[in-house]
């Protein structure tokens, strides 16, 4: 994927994005999450159609910069190897927290990655005080 801007207004909306693929094609992607790393933010996009190139269910991790002046948004590929193993490893770490959520007062789940009852992350699905 090629560097995207974005204005923050239209950044996301229910959490699809939609970026230019090399051909100069729209590709849109569901954003499963956004995280800090050392001194640059990223995003975990999947794409909402089949990609060429790319394995159903396989994500795409972008860096992404704001502009606070411009208000853009600018969606940019990882160039070192270095950087997007690292920033996988922490997209893997946040995903797996996730995923955990083990808390008795939850239904079906919070989404807010807790593990303990001291939490007060006020989601509807947790009864923590």
């Amino acid at each position: 994927m090629s560097e995207k801007e974005l204005n923050n207004d239209e950044l996301m909306e229910d959490g699809i994005i939609e970026l230019i693929d090399d051909d100069g094609n729209k590709v849109k992607f569901e954003c499963l999450s956004t995280f800090d790393h050392k001194d640059h933010f990223y995003a975990a996009l999947l794409p909402v159609d089949a990609v060429e190139g790319m394995e159903d269910g396989e994500v795409l991790i972008m860096r992404i910069d704001d502009d606070p002046e411009t208000e853009i948004t600018s969606f940019s590929p990882v160039e070192s190897e270095e950087e997007l193993d690292e920033a996988w490893d922490v997209f893997i770490k946040l995903y797996e927290e996730e995923d955990e959520c083990d808390c008795e007062d939850c239904e079906e789940g919070c989404d807010c990655g807790c593990e303990d009852e001291s939490c007060d992350c006020g989601c509807e699905d947790c009864d923590h005080e």
